[in-house]
């Protein structure tokens, strides 16, 4: 069919993390996690308690793993990112929907974990960004880097699954990740 799929892609056994949608209330501490829309947990997640009752829910819910038993921690003043500054992404549906039809197949954007999805642009026109300041409903926006696509874009958000290799797409078709 011409679809590029990668069905071996076992990259660490998280893809069914992508199943669950948190929702975390900063003032009170309370993280609840949903799976298809239903909470399935709820915990203080800036008390000692309940952090371990997180850390109980995902060791039951991720099941055995190769690198132990995970802990669900506070990490004050750590940011989760690509690069050093805090940044957000932004994502344009046009490159998306081009990444699509070189898959042969259907692209859900949410792989890409975008801050801000952005329509009206020519497919990969936001590559050439960098450098630039962007002005969005007001705000502006210094564009520091690309994000480099990473194993986490391989799972399918509506299923949870790794079904497509999007950084070996993305390397093979357009030449950069």
């Amino acid at each position: 069919t011409g679809t590029r799929t990668a069905p071996n892609l076992n990259l660490g056994g998280d893809e069914t993390l992508a199943d669950l949608t948190p929702s975390f209330a900063e003032r009170s501490g309370e993280l609840v996690l949903y799976r298809q829309g239903k909470a399935i947990a709820r915990a203080h997640a800036v008390s000692e308690p309940g952090r371990s009752a997180l850390s109980r829910f995902f060791a039951e819910y991720l099941g055995e793993r190769k690198s132990g038993t995970p802990q669900f921690m506070e990490a004050k003043d750590f940011y989760f990112g690509n690069i050093e500054d805090r940044v957000v992404s932004l994502i344009s549906n046009a490159s998306v929907a081009d990444l699509a039809r070189a898959a042969g197949a259907p692209v859900d954007g949410r792989r890409f974990r975008g801050n801000i999805y952005v329509d009206g642009l020519e497919p990969w026109a936001e590559r050439g960004w960098v450098g630039k300041t962007l002005e969005i409903g007001g705000l502006a926006f210094s564009v520091v880097d690309e994000t480099i696509r990473c194993g986490a874009t391989t799972v399918n958000p509506a299923n949870a699954a790794r079904d497509l290799n999007v950084p070996k797409l993305l390397q093979d078709t357009y030449g950069h990740m």
